[in-house]
């Protein structure tokens, strides 16, 4: 592979390897409180957005106009499942559920409504970072930096009330009871950035697969979890991006997704086996 072509999509590959660990370590909280439903409305609510803001970039003719619309989608998925699975605890993966295959039908629709962005469902679906501009591969790493700075900084009260929600069922040690807090918010910022810039089918694979597979290694601890799956993310964003420009017929998502699933199963097993 030629270093030239390296030096071409460096910001990108450094990008998605600062992206990928921020939505690890963000979907280790979310998978402990039980909100990994909850996430994927969100993100498809970020994806209708970004539909809806390109056909209003292509009909203004300006440039960022899908920003606020993606944002505005993901809060609204958001606010929805909020309000419908409010006190319902037994029916609300099923009533998100719902939302998600609403939210996904008017996707469909809206892309076949106006064939002008119908070519564009696939691409924020699946995303592509070979495809992000210089300046959008510095916003991705500026707001990745800034995520992890977050999640490393408050880490200790961010991992307290997981710990609190996962075994209580809420969060005992804030004075806020309702479920619209400074975690949620920021989660829904960091989804919606996500899916605009790397699209739908990395932000969901990088937030749930790393600490999904983390779990074939046993309990080893909080800390060494979050490690193993920021690292592990990292890792497989910068390997698949170089395997998608060595074999260029290869889209750069799915074979950063396979890479993910191939580093965190045989990284796991290993760590497994030589811990035990």
């Amino acid at each position: 592979m030629s270093c030239d072509l390296i030096a071409i999509y460096k910001w990108a590959i450094a990008a998605g390897m600062v992206v990928a660990p921020a939505l690890a370590l963000l979907g280790c909280h979310i998978a402990a409180r039980d909100r990994s439903v909850q996430a994927i409305c969100i993100s498809q609510g970020a994806m209708l957005g970004a539909i809806v803001g390109l056909f209003f970039e292509h009909w203004l003719e300006t440039q960022w106009l899908s920003v606020p619309v993606v944002f505005a989608g993901s809060a609204l998925a958001f606010l929805v499942g909020e309000t419908l699975t409010h006190q319902r605890h037994a029916s609300k993966n099923t009533l998100l559920c719902s939302i998600f295959a609403t939210l996904l039908a008017l996707g469909y629709l809206f892309s076949a409504l106006f064939p002008g962005v119908e070519n564009h469902m696939t691409q924020v679906f699946f995303g592509d970072l070979a495809t992000l501009s210089n300046i959008q591969a510095f916003t991705a790493i500026a707001l990745g930096c800034l995520g992890l700075g977050v999640l490393a900084i408050d880490y200790r009260n961010i991992s307290r009330s997981s710990f609190a929600i996962s075994v209580f069922g809420n969060d005992i040690y804030s004075s806020r009871r309702h479920s619209i807090d400074a975690f949620s918010l920021f989660s829904l910022a960091a989804m919606a950035v996500s899916v605009q810039f790397m699209g739908f089918l990395f932000t969901i694979s990088s937030l749930f697969l790393p600490t999904s597979l983390a779990l074939l290694m046993g309990n080893r601890g909080l800390k060494f979890h979050l490690w193993f799956c920021a690292l592990v993310a990292s890792a497989a964003a910068g390997v698949g991006f170089h395997l998608s420009l060595h074999y260029t017929q290869a889209p750069t998502v799915p074979l950063i997704v396979l890479c993910l699933v191939g580093l965190g199963t045989v990284g796991s097993l290993c760590l497994r086996r030589r811990l035990s």
